[in-house]
């Protein structure tokens, strides 16, 4: 990305301000400009890709959730969410509730994060929403939950 931000010139120092979540530069005699990461983060743009994978290739099944899609439930695949290094899965209930336990896990398969999200069950699509910013999970009957940018970014997931 390019940014224009008048007050410093000639460059001497880049600083990284992790409690104001900013990058500071540092110019002639000391004046300063800063970005902030969020700035930063849309010029960039998440990595992320929607996949079909194996359903047996998930890492591991959470207690009381399963691996169901519609309207195939006999598909031997599912498609998840590979953002960045995690991969999100959008698990169903066994209790048949209308609602997802999103899922993800890191490269070595160790789960990371989860959502719960009611309004929707056994998975059919997912589908990225770049201007709305938020990725919409799609189960049966087209019924959706969504989960936005800003939740997957965010380091910790809900309590």
């Amino acid at each position: 990305g390019e940014w224009y931000r008048p007050g410093a010139r000639y460059l001497d120092e880049i600083r990284v301000d992790d409690a104001a979540e900013e990058v500071i530069f540092v110019g002639q005699s000391q004046f300063t400009v800063s970005l902030s990461f969020q700035e930063i983060l849309k010029t960039v743009g998440p990595t992320y890709s929607v996949v079909d994978v194996a359903k047996s290739s998930v890492p591991m099944t959470p207690a009381n959730l399963k691996i169901s899609t519609s309207p195939n439930t006999f598909a031997s695949t599912i498609p998840v969410l590979k953002w960045q290094d995690e991969t999100f899965w959008a698990f169903s209930f066994r209790d048949n509730r209308n609602a997802f336990q999103i899922v993800s896990f890191d490269e070595n398969g160790s789960m990371v994060r989860e959502w719960y999200r009611p309004g929707a069950r056994y998975l059919d699509v997912i589908e990225v929403d770049e201007s709305a910013e938020e990725v919409v999970f799609v189960g049966q009957g087209g019924f959706q939950v969504k989960l936005t940018f800003i939740e997957i970014e965010n380091e910790t997931s809900p309590p």
